[in-house]
């Protein structure tokens, strides 16, 4: 991977600064890669086994940021919806907020995720006929049939708390695809499976021949989810993740991108 040495990083410096100030450590350091955007390069040779990054629970966003939000007694009357459904809304306006305690990751985020779910029209046509057209279409009429189950009708009786300009489609769309391309499902100490947000973590691209592949649990000892390799990585190379066993066309339509190399996980549908 080539590292374009000419782009800057300093929002991405700043928050992994934030990162360290708040407990996490990192052998890893934020690039901009050719091809791929932004990047995690090994800062020194990595071993297997060694932490490359270690992110403590207090700064991982879960349920758990719901407690301290006044959104929490609204969601507490709506039956039956979901902790993910309550996040996306959580970030949609926590995004916004000048003293956010997460303010630097809101800060690295992109205005736009080029992820198929945004593709506009011109994109969809040249894929008319191909079965990823029947996958995003259906992706964002399910995404849309969501939203308005919720719209305008929490802004209508809400709107101090769900001021409508916060919470159109595109922002909801936004948000959808902020939690789909950067999420984490992790496991707890207690066990239970929570979706996250995981600052600095981020940064690490997917291969399909990845250093890191298991990252999903949070050790009880530490408090803090451990990123280790599973193979080496040299200084200076570009250390990459397992996003997950996906096809080639979920991760086009979800995170925004095609893998490099044959994608061992692809399935042609009969």
């Amino acid at each position: 991977s080539k590292i374009m040495e000419n782009l800057n990083c300093d929002k991405e410096r700043n928050l992994v600064s934030w990162g360290i100030s708040n407990g996490a450590k990192t052998k890893l350091d934020v690039a901009y890669v050719e091809g791929a955007g932004r990047g995690a390069v090994a800062k020194e040779d990595l071993n297997i086994g060694d932490v490359a990054l270690e992110i403590p629970s207090s700064i991982i966003m879960s349920g758990e940021v719901l407690n301290q939000s006044e959104m929490l007694p609204v969601f507490e009357t709506i039956d039956g919806i979901a902790e993910d459904t309550m996040l996306l809304l959580w970030s949609m306006k926590e995004k916004h907020k000048r003293d956010s305690k997460y303010k630097l990751y809101f800060d690295t985020l992109p205005d736009k995720f080029n992820t198929g779910l945004s593709f506009g029209v011109e994109g969809l046509m040249a894929l008319e006929g191909a079965l990823l057209l029947d996958e995003i279409v259906q992706a964002k009429e399910h995404l849309n049939s969501r939203y308005n189950e919720l719209f305008p009708a929490l802004s209508d009786r809400y709107p101090d708390i769900f001021p409508p300009e916060l919470f159109t489609w595109e922002q909801y769309l936004w948000a959808c695809e902020l939690w789909y391309s950067n999420s984490i499902r992790v496991i707890f100490p207690d066990g239970v499976l929570h979706t996250c947000l995981v600052p600095i973590a981020g940064f690490l691209n997917h291969s399909i021949c990845p250093h890191i592949l298991q990252y999903g649990r949070l050790e009880a000892t530490t408090n803090s989810l451990r990123f280790a390799l599973s193979r080496p990585c040299k200084a200076g190379e570009q250390c990459f993740l397992s996003y997950g066993c996906y096809y080639s066309s979920h991760l086009l339509t979800f995170y925004g991108f095609l893998p490099r190399g044959n994608n061992p996980y692809d399935v042609i549908p009969l």
